[in-house]
């Protein structure tokens, strides 16, 4: 008998054969989730991160090898590569691989292989999906359904990025950042919202939208924010579609009944029948439609209305999500918040505590996003009358007159706003004016997370010393 050896040529092959695998860029959230599910599969991984953190050390434990910093030797028994957009290609393991012939894969290419092969349920959507695939993934658990689950922030659930389960439902977050999006075929596509980012892959809105419409096109069934003008006009091309929202019109529609520091509340109306009422344990209408998402969804795959509604009270928002510290009369919130829309559905949720004084660090995020919305940041920015800006976070681009954070200060115009060379010095002069009655808003989703932790961490030594 003559053995057939067949080429490894995408990611599943090589799982298949329980292949080798290294990550480069290991540690961040997505990469991290992934390199999980491989390990949960008897398949060995190495990799590499350029700082350890949390992740990596949870990885480490699993039976993963990891190495700080890139320059080292790729171990010789890896058989394939998966990289981390935020890796150059010019990185040494890189190089090595290609000279090795080792084949690369994205995160993409690897999280499609693994859903595709699941009744997957994809979340897409310019805003929220981390906190709507969250909320899916904690309702189908405590409504008895073991999901599978890959979402793009830590959470309460086991794996706190990721893990298989046991049924064959996989609820994943599906980025379109770099256009991977049309690489999932799940059995349920929802998304939140639409609107133009990533400008750095999508030259226009309309590039954008075409991404989206291949998703839709490759879902069996839609689940869709029925507040959103570009989804709704997009959805009347594909017949089997729910919706869920703000909106009268939708399948599934949320009313906001209270809002408080204590959370928000809300009740929801299938088909003219009040179905039930939660209250969500943090603030933010935003996360009223984001629940909306989650409990339909939830209903689409078996889950009873009612005990969807009611698995949400006791839901904690993803990490960097509203983070939330107090100490007497001071709050600290940090919040990934990197688009304008973002950041004003973060200014939404800090109203209902109240506090009359407001200091705000913001981190841009990418300085292609930052220069093609300027103005929107411009705009909703001015709203905070206390701002200081630190360097654009540049997540691998180079620098680009006009995205950076000195020019989207001179967009804003604000006499108080102020521009700091690095996060330490912005954090030193912030401290020193963080009054008892005052809430400081770290905002971004860059390196911006260390002024938070510092931040945090002085709130508990005063608290100890008080």
């Amino acid at each position: 008998m003559v053995e057939v050896l067949v080429a490894c040529t995408t990611p599943a092959a090589f799982c298949s054969k329980k292949a080798p695998a290294f990550f480069c860029g290991i540690g961040g959230v997505g990469m991290a989730g992934l390199a999980r599910l491989l390990l949960q599969q008897g398949i060995p991984v190495s990799g590499s991160e350029r700082v350890p953190n949390r992740l990596t050390e949870g990885l480490g434990a699993l039976g993963a090898w990891i190495h700080e910093g890139h320059e080292c030797t790729l171990p010789s028994a890896v058989e394939w590569m998966v990289r981390t957009p935020a890796v150059r290609d010019n990185n040494p393991l890189l190089v090595e691989a290609r000279q090795r012939g080792i084949p690369v894969f994205s995160r993409g290419e690897l999280l499609a292989d693994l859903a595709n092969a699941r009744s997957g349920i994809a979340v897409a959507g310019t805003h929220g999906k981390t906190t709507t695939s969250a909320m899916l993934a904690h309702i189908l658990r405590r409504c008895g359904i073991d999901t599978g689950f890959a979402v793009g922030g830590e959470t309460e659930l086991p794996g706190a990025v990721a893990d298989t389960g046991n049924s064959d439902l996989f609820v994943f977050e599906a980025d379109e950042s770099d256009g991977s999006l049309v690489g999932y075929h799940p059995h349920l596509g929802i998304i939140t919202n639409l609107e133009w980012d990533h400008v750095d892959h999508f030259s226009s809105q309309t590039a954008l939208h075409d991404c989206f419409r291949q998703f839709m096109s490759q879902s069996g069934r839609l689940v869709l924010c029925a507040d959103d003008s570009n989804l709704c006009e997009l959805a009347a091309a594909y017949p089997d579609v729910r919706t869920a929202g703000f909106s009268v019109e939708a399948t599934l529609r949320v009313e906001v009944v209270s809002e408080s520091e204590m959370g928000l509340g809300c009740r929801f109306v299938f088909d003219g029948r009040n179905c039930g009422e939660v209250l969500l344990p943090f603030t933010g209408t935003h996360n009223g439609s984001n629940a909306a998402l989650a409990i339909l969804a939830a209903e689409t795959c078996g889950v009873p209305l009612a005990d969807a509604i009611q698995a949400l009270a006791d839901f904690a928002l993803p990490a960097r999500r509203f983070d939330l510290a107090r100490c007497g009369g001071r709050m600290l919130v940090g919040d990934y918040a990197h688009h304008p829309t973002e950041i004003h559905a973060l200014l939404d949720a800090v109203r209902p505590f109240g506090h009359q004084k407001l200091l705000a660090i913001f981190q841009p995020h990418r300085f292609s996003r930052t220069l093609h919305l300027r103005e929107a940041f411009a705009e909703v920015l001015r709203g905070l009358p206390d701002l200081h800006l630190v360097p654009t976070y540049a997540a691998s681009e180079t620098e680009m007159e006009g995205g950076r954070s000195a020019d989207l200060a001179e967009a804003l115009e604000l006499p108080a706003c102020r521009v700091h060379a690095d996060l330490e010095s912005a954090w030193n002069l912030v401290r020193a004016e963080w009054t008892e009655d005052a809430a400081l808003l770290v905002i971004g989703a860059g390196d911006v997370v260390k002024i938070f932790d510092w931040a945090n961490d002085w709130l508990k030594e005063n608290s100890e010393n008080a």
